[in-house]
């Protein structure tokens, strides 16, 4: 299995967004990202499941947390 959380941080990096110290601005866009990506999973948890597209926002959900993380 890779490792997600250097996966996210290089691409991070590639992005220009900062990993190597606290960033605030950053950490409220992930925090906005965090309430709609979750927010996004209940929509679709609310049609039954598992589905294709709950898992799909599942991933999307821990990948903008591991962005929090890093930020």
């Amino acid at each position: 299995m890779t490792d997600m959380a250097q996966n996210q941080r290089d691409f991070m990096y590639m992005g220009n967004q900062i990993t190597a110290h606290r960033d605030d601005d950053q950490i409220h866009l992930y925090s906005s990202l965090i309430r709609e990506e979750y927010q996004e999973l209940l929509a679709e948890y609310s049609h039954g499941g598992p589905t294709e597209n709950q898992l799909k926002e599942a991933v999307d959900l821990l990948v903008v947390t591991l962005g929090f993380i890093q930020s």
